[in-house]
């Protein structure tokens, strides 16, 4: 479901996707594999792709557990994330 979200904005040609994931309250294994598989599809677009979330919650604790920190831009807010894209 999440990479056909980011497969239909992709059509849309977007210099950055923020996935705003900030209300996440749990990830698991497939939902990190769908993460993976949704910077591929940017990457294939030459779309940067950053995730909104607590850097200490969840979803950056599943990241961080499976090493796959430094695969993702993590910011905290939207704003932050518009700024840096």
């Amino acid at each position: 479901m999440l990479c056909r979200a980011v497969a239909d904005e992709l059509t849309q040609a977007p210099a950055q996707l923020v996935l705003e994931l900030s209300a996440a309250t749990s990830i698991d294994d497939t939902a990190v594999e769908a993460l993976v598989g949704a910077t591929a599809l940017a990457a294939e677009s030459d779309t940067s792709i950053c995730l909104v979330t607590s850097p200490t919650g969840p979803v950056a604790r599943a990241l961080a557990a499976a090493d796959l920190t430094e695969r993702f831009e993590i910011y905290a807010t939207v704003g932050e994330a518009q700024r840096h894209g």
